[in-house]
């Protein structure tokens, strides 16, 4: 928590202080649980994280949060397989629902499994629901980085135009124009 600014450690804190006030007003409501285990999966507090996930899908059944919740845990301590079956059954479960954020998540733990097609065929899916996903042109654009380097930057490209301030974007096209930049060697000046 030590990066957070005072703002943000107060932001936090307001809605650790929310999250209890409604869990002693109604100790089953299932949003709460989810709010708390984002929260504390955003703070990086990991087992508080999972056990409010885990509690979710106890008492409530499988709820999508908490699937997608508990697939976000496993890709954070690197479990990517589990990841991957817990985003799996979010999809199955719920096809319409999970959107393509859920097809997102599955495709990074499939790359992180080394099923590169796999995840190419989740990016792709991804898209095809919404066609502005920004982390799906993203994965798409740097698996298709060896066979079509053009249209790779070209979707790299319409990443930033919708979203010039994703990290992820920017460090892939600084990534490709440096390495497609060469200096110019000159006399003295």
């Amino acid at each position: 928590i030590a990066h957070l600014s005072i703002n943000d450690e107060q932001n936090r804190h307001d809605a650790d202080q929310k999250f209890t006030q409604a869990a002693s007003l109604d100790t089953f409501f299932p949003m709460t649980w989810m709010g708390r285990g984002m929260l504390n999966l955003q703070t990086e507090r990991l087992e508080q994280a999972k056990f409010f996930f885990q509690t979710t899908l106890k008492e409530c059944g499988n709820v999508l949060p908490a699937l997608l919740g508990m697939a976000a845990y496993y890709y954070t301590i690197a479990k990517y397989e589990a990841s991957q079956d817990k985003y799996a059954e979010a999809i199955k479960r719920f096809p319409r629902q999970s959107g393509a954020p859920a097809r997102v998540g599955f495709g990074f733990a499939s790359y992180k499994l080394g099923q590169v097609d796999r995840a190419k065929a989740a990016f792709q899916r991804a898209l095809a629901l919404d066609p502005e996903n920004v982390p799906a042109m993203v994965g798409q654009a740097v698996l298709n980085m060896g066979s079509s380097t053009e249209g790779s930057i070209k979707s790299l490209s319409m990443a930033n135009l919708l979203d010039h301030n994703n990290a992820m974007v920017l460090n892939h096209l600084a990534n490709h124009y440096f390495w497609k930049w060469t200096a110019v060697t000159g006399g003295t000046v």
